[in-house]
């Protein structure tokens, strides 16, 4: 049977799975604020290394972007006809509670635009355009070409280079000229955010390596099979550049979370795919171990 945490073994413990209430720590998952979490923690932590000083406006825009693009991400992915034997809980939810969703989806893009338009200075607001048309163009490929894509099209790593553009791009957009700095920690950055999501995607449905071997995508299967090595390279990696740098923190964020990644790879097979899921995300949360330390 599948390990997955929408594995069911008939229709009718399916159906009987979706009136049950979803457990206190899976919330944060369900309601996409694990990843505006993240995301938010990510940019502070840049804007401190750096010593840009940011206002409230590009972190409320941050915030509410990252929350309006992965619940939208799943509202699409929620109008595919359901498979109760691969459908997770948080598309289940997004396709059990669609109207509500996109209600809430509609106001909170009507007030980060509002933000955006006004708060935001005009260089972040051109830079915010530019990564909004390579998410358009992520969103047509995905929902529109998949799954005719598979073979060259490495979602999870996609996700991770937007997702690491969108969270450092206030601070890119302040340090001008010096921003050849950050392209340093940006590739790093990016680089866990990808072993995050294959790691996630592989945890959900292709647990063993077998089933690794037949992902379609060429560079997520030669990342996924190599899913320990990997992250435990990134780790110590990061963790040499970090003791000599100006952006130690982030450096050093990474090598913990890589480390955090990797250890969950290895007990994979002992752990239930929801808690995979939300000790993946939990995993990059690292920047407020530097963070807390200034409170």
């Amino acid at each position: 049977m599948d390990r997955s945490d929408a594995g069911f073994a008939t229709a009718g413990l399916a159906h009987r799975s979706t009136t049950k209430p979803y457990p206190l720590w899976l919330w944060p998952t369900l309601l996409s604020l694990d990843a505006t979490a993240v995301a938010i923690t990510w940019l502070l932590l840049f804007a401190r290394s750096f010593r840009v000083p940011l206002g409230g406006a590009p972190i409320a825009a941050l915030g509410l972007w990252v929350w309006l693009l992965y619940a939208g991400d799943r509202i699409l992915d929620g109008l595919r006809e359901p498979s109760p034997a691969v459908e997770t809980r948080r598309h289940r939810f997004y396709r059990m509670n669609r109207r509500p969703a996109l209600i809430v989806a509609g106001i909170v893009a009507a007030t980060a635009l509002v933000i955006s338009l006004v708060w935001l200075d005009a260089a972040t607001r051109r830079a915010g355009f530019e990564l909004a048309l390579l998410v358009a163009g992520y969103f047509a490929v995905t929902h529109l070409a998949f799954p005719a894509n598979r073979a060259f099209w490495p979602k999870e790593l996609f996700v991770a280079v937007l997702f690491a553009a969108g969270v450092c791009l206030p601070v890119w957009s302040e340090l001008g000229a010096d921003r050849t700095r950050l392209i340093g920690p940006l590739l790093l950055l990016t680089a866990v955010f990808w072993i995050n999501a294959l790691g996630i995607d592989c945890w959900e449905n292709a647990p063993d390596r077998a089933a690794r071997r037949q992902i379609e995508s060429r560079t997520s299967r030669a990342l996924a099979v190599r899913l320990g090595p990997a992250a435990m390279g990134l780790a110590i990696f990061s963790a040499i550049l970090g003791f000599d740098s100006s952006a130690a923190p982030i450096y050093l964020s990474i090598a913990i979370s890589a480390l955090l990644l990797m250890i969950l790879e290895l007990n994979s097979s002992r752990l239930i795919t929801p808690i995979l899921r939300v000790t993946a995300d939990t995993a990059l949360l690292t920047p407020l171990l530097f963070l807390l330390r200034h409170f």
